[in-house]
């Protein structure tokens, strides 16, 4: 894995759910997160298909289901 991004990625994904038990996480915070952007405007998604990192990618589309059913995601986020 390039640089380990991924396992980091996966790291913190998977605990959003427990952390979410112990403090207000919220499917909008979930949403901000995933959709952060560098300085530039460029989303991480964006930064790690350009560099080639779809290790980070597909990371992050595995961890989605979970998310999703963890975080109740409304259609208007």
């Amino acid at each position: 894995m390039q640089n380990g991004h991924s396992d980091i990625v996966k790291v913190i994904l998977e605990a959003l759910p427990c952390l979410a038990q112990e403090i207000n996480i919220s499917a909008s915070d979930i949403v901000d997160l995933l959709t952060a952007k560098s300085l530039a405007r460029d989303t991480g998604l964006f930064m790690a298909m350009q560099r080639g990192h779809m290790n980070v990618i597909n990371t992050i589309f595995n961890a989605l289901p979970t998310l999703f059913n963890t975080f109740k995601f409304d259609k208007k986020i």
